[in-house]
């Protein structure tokens, strides 16, 4: 295999991991570079809005070194950019748990987010 060949494998395995462990049915989530942007108050309504219309589960998948199998990301409700740079799988993570707290923080009025 060429190394292009060698990272879609991996993206197709990797998706095939993700879809497995998800609960079903769960809104899906892809963090991806080519994602749309959001403020933090803009997710904050839009975790607003899921659960206003029923969405009892979200999945935000998170790809590894060479990201998200393309047609996972296609697959998905919603397409998000925590940012035009790369960053590694843990700091993506770090990046989304500390952007949830901060949604949850803007829900209930505090004043963590500022």
């Amino acid at each position: 295999w060429s190394p292009q060949e060698a990272e879609e494998k991996i993206r197709e395995e990797e998706g095939k991991l993700l879809l497995a462990k998800m609960s079903q049915p769960s809104f899906m989530v892809a963090l991806d570079p080519g994602g749309r942007q959001v403020s933090s108050e803009d997710l904050a309504g839009m975790v607003g809005s899921w659960q206003e219309t029923g969405h009892r589960c979200v999945s935000f998948l998170i790809g590894g070194p060479v990201g998200l199998d393309p047609k996972l990301v296609a697959r998905a409700d919603l397409s998000l950019s925590l940012s035009r740079m790369t960053f590694t799988h843990d700091m993506a993570r770090l990046l989304l748990v500390e952007q949830l707290y901060r949604v949850f923080t803007i829900r209930a009025g505090t004043g963590y987010h500022k």
